[in-house]
């Protein structure tokens, strides 16, 4: 689970906006959007869960720590950390 900075939006179909996304590196997808919550599935490898999201309104954000944690038990494997984002046109 990841949550967006309130200036951003996901790209739920990155590729019709002209995105072309490296198949073989994309492993994760988006099984659920609340609001600025985005919920993804991931496999189990070590590539990065990559998207892409589009500004909304610019400005000074804090970005929340993404989650990742079985989908089922709720067991978290990982935090990341909360950092501040500056989002420009």
């Amino acid at each position: 689970t990841d949550y967006l900075p309130a200036g951003l939006k996901l790209l739920e179909r990155p590729w019709s906006y002209g995105v072309k996304p490296q198949w073989d590196k994309y492993i994760g997808w988006p099984l659920m959007v609340e609001g600025q919550k985005v919920t993804f599935w991931a496999g189990d490898n070590s590539y990065p869960v990559r998207y892409y999201a589009r500004v909304v309104t610019p400005g000074v954000y804090q970005a929340e720590e993404p989650v990742l944690q079985h989908q089922k038990s709720g067991l978290v494997y990982g935090l990341g950390s909360r950092q501040v984002v500056r989002i420009e046109w």
